[in-house]
């Protein structure tokens, strides 16, 4: 039995495992924003790239957005940065990081 189309909550960069969920409350502090999705998504060479999206129904301020990412996601290569207004959820509050990866590839 194999589990297909499964999102795990676990990144792999570098070949270090990772669960993102401390690092979305330290990204969701530092920024003063109501939520934070981070995940991993495979590029074209098979490695994987660290992707950050911080919920905020306005923009921040780039400056300061890549120094709260760099210090905390200190030791990854670059991150990839978008925004939206409202991370989609599910009846209990739950990002649905399926649906915010894909939103965030279109």
């Amino acid at each position: 039995m194999a589990l297909m189309g499964r999102v795990t909550d676990v990144i792999n960069i570098l070949g270090q495992k990772i669960s993102p969920a401390s690092y979305e409350d330290e990204l969701r502090e530092r920024l003063a924003v109501t939520g934070v999705c981070i995940f991993g998504r495979q590029t074209g060479e098979g490695d994987e790239e660290v992707h950050v999206v911080p919920e905020t129904p306005k923009p921040l301020v780039e400056a300061a957005l890549a120094t709260a990412v760099r210090q905390t996601l200190a030791g990854f290569p670059k991150a990839h940065i978008d925004w939206f207004a409202t991370l989609p959820r599910n009846a209990n509050g739950k990002v649905l990081r399926l649906e915010v990866q894909r939103a965030a590839g279109a």
